[in-house]
């Protein structure tokens, strides 16, 4: 498929030229007229004439629609910012602070003093990139203008970005698009919803592991061609098929479900089947995370996100805000797929050979709680942007790579600090007031 952003720039591009060329015919005929017409016009004569010829009723009629069309291209791609976004920005600069593939940007401080720089390091990366981005708030607020990203964005002068962004409220019983996944993004999505207890007993006792099998048999037997990164990535699949997988692990599982007896993967299927489901109804605490996966699975079946704009396709060109709940299991497993689209879509060594990485995805925790999804740190942060509030804090002891991998910057009192250096935002307030 051709990048949209390419279309779009070059057809901006033609529509700017277009607006000079017709304000350029009108001075030119105002300087010809004498020589043409045996005397001279006003400007505003000749401005008219111009419009006229160009089929238009008026010269401010001609002159709206062509500005209309030199704005088509999408406002998170315009490198126009007001003085306080490029304050920031050059304090970002100062520090050389940039997400990386092996790294993210972990902004730690009051939200009033680490949204601004978090969102203006999101919003550069898409127009460095020329790519989408996703905004994740783990929020109890209402609407996204009532959390600590709407103050940052009108300071800043981002609100006609976000204005453009696709929103979602995940907590809500209607989602406006129909989302898709990949087999293992769901059900990584799925576990860690349920929670840490859960998402161990569910990987070590095997049942996730025939899920897989499941969903890539489905997969064959619908004839979905696998994406370029090899069959076990597998497609893109709709909420259907994993429903369909849970519920036959949970009620059935005494053989294979019949649509899949000629699969070529029939026997492998069989035996996982046979092996971790049978051993799973004998332990209780393999019983109690399949019945808890089986009713969240449950909770999802009641929010309608079947149908509407296919999501998976429109956030390859547009950037979302997605709003959800850490303490609503099926609102954040939602907000996983989507992060999967922007993130787990992108990710494997054949891409990144390529130059594909990654969307610049921000998480803003905005409800004070401080505690991260496990699907998000599951990410080790990678190109993330990591706003989390003051609650949140970094393991003491903990030696694993997500401790490593972020790169931590302080923001407090007009200033941001990484690294041992310290750099103060040129005209900015000791605080955002929210």
């Amino acid at each position: 498929m051709a990048d949209p952003f390419s279309w779009a720039r070059s057809l901006a591009a033609a529509f700017r030229i277009d607006l000079s060329t017709l304000k350029r015919d009108a001075k030119r005929l105002h300087r010809a007229a004498p020589e043409v017409f045996g005397q001279g016009f006003p400007l505003n004569r000749c401005q008219e004439a111009v419009a006229r010829m160009r089929g238009h009723k008026s010269w401010d009629e001609a002159l709206l629609a062509a500005s209309k069309a030199a704005s088509k291209i999408p406002p998170w791609l315009e490198p126009k910012h007001n003085d306080a976004y490029q304050a920031m920005l050059g304090a970002l600069a100062t520090l050389e602070v940039e997400t990386r593939e092996d790294a993210g940007c972990l902004f730690r401080g009051e939200l009033s003093d680490s949204v601004p720089p978090a969102l203006v390091l999101w919003s550069q990366e898409m127009i460095w990139r020329k790519v989408s981005g996703l905004v994740l708030i783990d929020t109890r607020a209402a609407t996204v203008q009532d959390t600590a990203l709407w103050p940052a964005a009108t300071h800043l002068g981002l609100t006609d970005v976000l204005q453009a962004c696709r929103v979602l409220d995940l907590r809500e019983s209607r989602c406006p698009v129909a989302l898709s996944a990949r087999g293992r993004d769901w059900l990584t999505s799925l576990r860690f919803a349920l929670g840490e207890p859960h998402a161990r007993t569910l990987e070590s006792s095997g049942i996730l592991v025939t899920l897989e099998s499941l969903l890539a048999g489905f997969a064959r037997q619908n004839g979905w061609v696998p994406d370029k990164r090899g069959e076990d990535e597998g497609p893109l699949m709709p909420f259907a098929l994993i429903e369909r997988a849970v519920k036959f692990v949970r009620y059935n599982g005494g053989d294979i479900p019949t649509e899949l007896e000629g699969d070529k993967q029939a026997d492998s299927i069989r035996h996982n089947v046979n092996k971790y489901i049978r051993a799973a109804r004998r332990d209780s605490e393999a019983t109690a995370a399949l019945n808890a996966l089986g009713q969240l699975v449950d909770d999802l079946d009641e929010k309608q996100f079947g149908l509407g704009r296919v999501f998976s396709q429109e956030s390859q060109w547009r950037p979302t805000i997605a709003l959800f709940s850490s303490d609503d299991p099926a609102s954040s497993a939602l907000a996983s797929v989507v992060h999967s689209l922007y993130y787990w879509r992108y990710v494997g060594w054949e891409l990144r050979h390529t130059g594909i990485e990654p969307r610049p995805v921000l998480y803003v925790g905005d409800d004070g709680a401080g505690t991260l999804p496990g699907w998000l740190t599951y990410t080790s942060f990678t190109r993330g942007v990591i706003a989390p509030g003051p609650a949140y804090s970094l393991p003491e002891g903990d030696a694993g790579y997500l401790h490593r991998s972020a790169i931590l910057i302080s923001c407090a009192d007009g200033a941001i600090a990484s690294s041992g250096k310290k750099a103060p935002i040129e005209g900015e307030p000791a605080a955002l007031m929210l």
